[in-house]
């Protein structure tokens, strides 16, 4: 049994029309050309810049195990304490937030974003952001931030936007 996603609509498909599978995956194209780039939940570039064109690579992959990871740990200082004691993040490490309406968690969020550094290192490294889900405003407000403070020169933002296709959303490119 196989399951297909339609990712952009199927107005001008015939209920009769046959799919074939190709033996392929969903792939992104992954480069140093991502970096100050903000991209719709699908990689495509929602910035108003060029595409990106690069190398393309599965976003199916097995995850790395943390079990045979060989090379001590990179921590990450957010200038939170809450995080930095009781919660200390690694580089390549993920940190969901989630919340509750009216509290501050863009706020958290962005700071972690502008903040963020190796603990006892100038040593730089890129801040995947995602945003799921987020209204025009918050996106406006992420996107201003970033910019203005240049955390985004050392950034990749994956923004989905509330009214996005939810196709674009159920990819979690970011997460990959």
């Amino acid at each position: 049994m196989v399951v297909v996603q339609v990712f952009e609509g199927t107005a001008k498909v015939d209920r009769q029309a046959g799919v074939t599978f190709l033996g392929d995956v969903f792939k992104l194209p992954v480069s140093t050309d991502l970096v100050g780039r903000i991209l719709d939940g699908a990689g495509r570039p929602r910035d108003g810049g060029p595409e990106i064109v690069a190398d393309e690579r599965p976003t199916s992959s097995a995850r790395p195990s943390t079990r045979t990871a060989v090379r001590a740990p990179d921590f990450i200082q957010t200038g939170i304490s809450a995080i930095d004691c009781c919660t200390t993040l690694v580089r390549g490490q993920k940190l969901p937030i989630f919340s509750a309406s009216g509290l501050p968690h863009n706020d958290i969020a962005l700071q972690i974003a502008r903040q963020a550094k190796l603990k006892d290192s100038d040593e730089e490294f890129i801040v995947v952001f995602c945003a799921m889900g987020i209204t025009a405003e918050e996106y406006n407000f992420f996107r201003s931030d970033l910019e203005r403070t240049g955390a985004l020169e050392n950034a990749v933002l994956f923004v989905n936007l509330a009214d996005d296709p939810l196709s674009s959303a159920s990819l979690r490119l970011a997460l990959r």
